[in-house]
């Protein structure tokens, strides 16, 4: 299945020792402990077999949130790599005109950052005698950056031409510090609103409804259903239970509805599912911590 070997490679990039078996297991025993919990919280404690089934929801959390939480942690050290790009390009401008590439590697797998942790992967390769530009081309497949892709692209270019590409890679750093500058700036605006959103969707609407709901649920109608006024006391109630239901539908719709948009605000949409993974759990324990269960 091309999803599991893709995110296999994830954990060998991230170094994670145990493999996907490793991770498979972890996140099963996890999500064993929390679904047993939950189970007995709900049929023993409060004896509620309705939210029995969240027992369910309790088994795979574990997984998905164990899951995307290793695609975030592959994204930022994407991220941090991007970063870099100036530093790889500015050392390669300051070497001297057709300096063989092997050199460019060695240079940068000397430095301290994930980067040189990438080009010391190169220098690996090589030593098996595997040639420079597939052990490049291996280098862009691992990382899935297409602004290194494009940094590497010119090192091999500069390889295969033997050219004098100095000024070419001194005005790429430029074009990719400014780019990163105005990504930073952009990321700076948007922090106030996306903190606002999750607040909102995880903590503030939830708690209003559920205080809203555990005050309407503590009312009591009998004396007016036994002066006949409205409606019947059995009706009453299912229309409670309803607005309930609604509102943990609505909820849970606002919770995806946030995750989705601060993720579009990043620009990355992967991370939809890993908000709303985390996000809707806990919009739904505060609206029962606010409605007093």
């Amino acid at each position: 299945m091309e999803l599991v070997k893709n995110f296999e490679e994830t954990l060998k990039v991230l170094n994670y020792k145990r493999g996907f078996g490793g991770f498979l297991k972890e996140s099963i025993i996890l999500g064993s402990l929390l679904g047993i919990a939950i189970l007995y919280y709900t049929l023993f404690i409060e004896n509620n077999q309705k939210f029995a089934s969240l027992s369910l929801i309790g088994f795979f959390l574990p997984l998905i949130l164990n899951y995307f939480y290793k695609l975030y942690l592959f994204e930022k050290r994407k991220k941090k790599i991007e970063e870099e790009i100036p530093d790889l390009l500015l050392i390669a401008s300051s070497l001297p005109e057709k300096t063989p590439i092997e050199k460019v590697v060695h240079f940068i797998a000397e430095d301290n950052s994930e980067l040189s942790d990438e080009f010391r992967i190169v220098q690996k390769d090589l030593k098996t005698g595997l040639s420079i530009e597939d052990a490049l081309e291996k280098l862009k497949k691992r990382n899935k950056s297409l602004s290194l892709n494009r940094a590497i692209d010119l090192l091999i270019n500069a390889l295969r031409t033997g050219g004098e590409m100095n000024s070419v890679f001194r005005e790429t750093a430029e074009d990719f510090m400014e780019t990163n500058s105005i990504l930073r700036e952009r990321s700076a605006n948007t922090t106030v609103e996306k903190y606002t959103l999750l607040l909102a969707g995880g903590i503030i609407v939830p708690l209003i409804l559920g205080l809203l709901a555990g005050m309407v649920s503590g009312f009591n109608f009998s004396t007016i259903s036994e002066l006949g006024i409205g409606l019947t006391e059995t009706a009453r109630k299912e229309i409670i239970e309803a607005s309930l239901l609604g509102n943990l539908i609505y909820i849970i719709e606002y919770s995806i509805i946030a995750s989705a948009f601060v993720a579009f605000q990043e620009n990355n949409q992967k991370k939809t599912v890993l908000y709303a993974s985390i996000l809707t759990p806990i919009s739904v324990v505060v609206y029962f911590l606010g409605k007093g269960f």
